[in-house]
């Protein structure tokens, strides 16, 4: 059985509390669902916000820096500056530096020579990579094939 989000485990709780049920309903509604979804003290927690008069059922903002960065903004950031480190990238996206890490390997990124560039090759660097071999090789090949004569 799939996992069950806090989204839908929120209002049966409620339900519980309109009820008059203590919290100490964890158990069953583990038993429902057969499997360790919810702890008692989460449920207890949710209890105490749903007797205080808090009945929203969304999750609270939490403080501190993102863990998540939008993948347009850093693309941009890049874009405006691939010369960015890391620590610059954070400051303007306002991340940690995990997240940005994380984020451009996701999305393919390497720095080479203290530039952030797409890893993979696209097709118009894959035919220049081929050009370029053809100019170097093709000298050393006309040598070996005995092409050149030397006076």
């Amino acid at each position: 059985m799939p996992t069950i989000s806090s989204g839908i485990l929120r209002p049966i709780v409620y339900y519980d509390v309109l009820q008059g049920h203590s919290a100490r309903t964890a158990p069953n509604i583990c038993a429902v669902f057969k499997e360790e979804i919810i702890h008692y003290s989460t449920v207890a927690r949710w209890y105490q916000r749903f007797k205080a008069g808090d009945i929203s059922l969304e999750d609270r903002p939490r403080s501190g820096r993102s863990f998540v960065v939008e993948e347009d903004n850093l693309r941009e950031a890049l874009k405006v500056e691939p010369n960015s480190t890391t620590r610059e990238l954070v400051a303007a996206l306002g991340c940690t530096r995990s997240t940005v890490v994380r984020q451009l390997e996701i999305l393919g990124y390497r720095n080479v020579l203290s530039s952030w560039v797409p890893h993979e090759l696209r097709d118009f660097d894959n035919a220049e990579s081929v050009l370029l071999s053809r100019c170097f090789f093709a000298p050393q090949k006309a040598l070996s094939e005995g092409h050149c004569y030397w006076c």
